[in-house]
């Protein structure tokens, strides 16, 4: 896996992940594919967030994007959300080791913060199979009537 900037042209594999993923993820409205490339064009405008795509370097194909936001360097956190195209947990565990060890070297970061939805078992799974050890949760609830729980991470795990 490589993690690097997401670009333009990376759109393409964005609009092509499957419905379920999107549910997943609680996705609520659907990009066509332009509005999809001017957001990637603009992801490097934004000072308070990292968005880099995943890709399978054996095939060079967009896999996935993982997001770094609400940097808060003074606090040494921030939010961390993943999206992987498909199911794949070795991708999963390789880009949490990969951002986060740039989290740490880059900007000193060593807690991270998510929302899961009670409903998505691959984003509870991170959780289940130790690839981020839990320090707190808070639960609230989303438009979609169901839970969602905002997970705080220590990263100090992955040190």
């Amino acid at each position: 896996m490589v993690l690097r900037p997401v670009a333009e042209e990376d759109a393409r594999g964005l609009a092509s992940v499957e419905a379920e993923t999107l549910r997943l993820t609680g996705t609520r409205r659907t990009m066509t594919l332009e509005e999809l490339k001017i957001s990637y064009r603009s992801r490097g405008d934004h000072d308070d967030q990292l968005d880099l795509s995943i890709i399978e370097r054996a095939t060079q194909r967009w896999i996935g994007e993982v997001v770094l936001n609400d940097l808060d360097t003074a606090n040494g956190s921030c939010g961390l959300r993943i999206l992987l195209a498909a199911e794949n947990d070795y991708g999963c565990r390789f880009t949490i080791r990969l951002v986060l060890a740039h989290a740490f070297d880059t900007f000193g970061f060593h807690l991270f913060e998510r929302e899961v939805y009670d409903f998505n078992p691959r984003a509870r799974r991170v959780e289940e199979k130790g690839w981020l050890r839990a320090r707190g949760h808070q639960a609230s609830g989303v438009a979609l009537g169901r839970g969602v729980g905002r997970r705080a991470s220590d990263g100090d795990a992955w040190r």
